[in-house]
């Protein structure tokens, strides 16, 4: 009867123990920090046209200005905050074969701040398509071409300037391209009365 006493005990307090662990631990889970990036710091052959994440080990709170983040060379783009994570989704795709510097600053959780967090990563040579290593192409009604920044760009260059930007856009789709990322604009020449 006694060691079933001394077992009860032993059980209570232990199990006493347990809960103060998991309650302080709780409690100090750690201070906010970054717990991944993508790409990867430091990686090398990132892509021009994924997203750019930094996922922390806590929830944040709330909507980080854009001001909060940079990114350097300079890229138009969206920042967005989700529970644990900053993400960028570039308006185009990032610049080929160059390497790029991401800064977090004053981000928040409920109880803690990062101040200043930074990494890099440098985008792969921009591979392009038998199609794309083909352009400019011209025609009677129009021209294709690729801007710097790999954006695929249509001029039209004579009347009907829509059905011919049109026939640009379905040339385009025959050759497996994106259309919906595709500038179009009319030569001054070209434009409808």
């Amino acid at each position: 009867m006694r060691f079933k006493k001394q077992l009860i005990i032993l059980t209570v307090v232990a199990t006493g123990f347990l809960i103060y662990l998991g309650l302080s631990g709780q409690q100090k889970a750690g201070k906010l920090a970054v717990i991944s990036t993508s790409p990867v710091s430091k990686s090398l052959n990132a892509s021009t046209k994924n997203p750019i994440n930094i996922n922390f080990n806590k929830d944040l709170l709330s909507e980080t200005p854009y001001s909060q983040f940079t990114i350097n060379p300079v890229a138009d783009g969206r920042v967005t905050v989700n529970n644990k994570a900053i993400s960028f989704v570039p308006a185009g795709q990032l610049r080929p074969d160059t390497e790029y510097t991401i800064s977090i600053f004053d981000v928040q959780s409920a109880a803690d701040v990062i101040s200043e967090y930074s990494f890099n990563f440098t985008t792969g040579k921009q591979k392009l398509s038998s199609f794309e290593q083909g352009l400019p192409i011209s025609t009677n009604e129009y021209t294709i071409d690729r801007l710097s920044d790999g954006t695929i760009i249509v001029t039209v260059t004579s009347t009907p300037a829509d059905l011919n930007a049109s026939k640009a856009l379905e040339f385009l789709k025959s050759n497996g391209v994106d259309t919906s990322k595709v500038l179009v604009q009319k030569a001054p020449s070209s434009r409808d009365n």
